[in-house]
């Protein structure tokens, strides 16, 4: 399969949740240049090459650039996303109820993890959207270097949209959706201190209506 100038591979791994799959879409461009960006999505969303989906443009933009784009779908029990329409509440119930962060957290764990493995030696970023960004940010964290102290597992770490405490009148209503239910009780208050990475580049939008710039 060919996406503009990129060659696309599709990798199913197990999955923590629902239907047990984790899916990752590599696209590799014409004259790759060397360096692996894994792209995660946010809470409840989605990131394949669907005609209308943000990650489909964001690989494209990346390819036209010489980078090889790892986009990573998390598992849940449908991804008929579209069957839904504007009821975000019934999607969310369909799809991930009942699932905590630790599974989503370690479905995107086993996609680095072979992203590592398949692009072995190459420099690796990872770049997350809103809750991708702090799970891209634990995963910093968490995994060990196989290339000694001189060099992290994880070269680069992009966060955009993210933050660790939202405003408070988002919190009080998120905190209790699925996944975001057992956040607080997953991470470590200390895990930014144990963060290995050599770059780390973090934006927002200015009408953010979820983090603010402090946090």
């Amino acid at each position: 399969m060919t996406f503009g100038n990129c060659r696309i591979e599709n990798i199913i791994l197990a999955g923590a949740y629902g239907d047990k799959e984790v899916h990752l879409c590599c696209c590799v461009p014409e004259d790759a240049n060397g360096v692996n960006i894994v792209l995660l999505h946010g809470v409840h969303s989605s990131a394949n090459l669907g005609q209308h989906n943000k990650f489909r443009h964001l690989a494209k933009t990346l390819a036209e650039l010489g980078y090889t784009s790892w986009l990573v779908e998390t598992s849940r029990r449908t991804r008929c996303r579209q069957d839904y329409g504007d009821d975000i509440s019934a999607w969310v119930e369909a799809a991930f109820s009942g699932k905590t962060f630790q599974q989503e957290q370690a479905d995107v764990f086993a996609a680095i993890g072979e992203v590592l493995r398949c692009a072995a030696g190459a420099s690796l970023w990872v770049w997350g959207f809103s809750l991708g960004g702090i799970i891209a940010l634990s995963a910093a964290a968490n995994f060990d270097s196989p290339y000694g102290p001189a060099r992290p597992a994880i070269d680069g770490v992009v966060v955009s949209g993210t933050g660790l405490v939202a405003y408070p009148e988002v919190e009080s209503f998120m905190l209790e959706l699925p996944i975001l239910s057992t956040l607080r009780s997953t991470l470590s208050e200390d895990m930014l201190f144990k963060v290995k990475t050599d770059s780390l580049v973090s934006f927002r939008g200015s009408e953010d209506e979820i983090f603010s710039l402090e946090s």
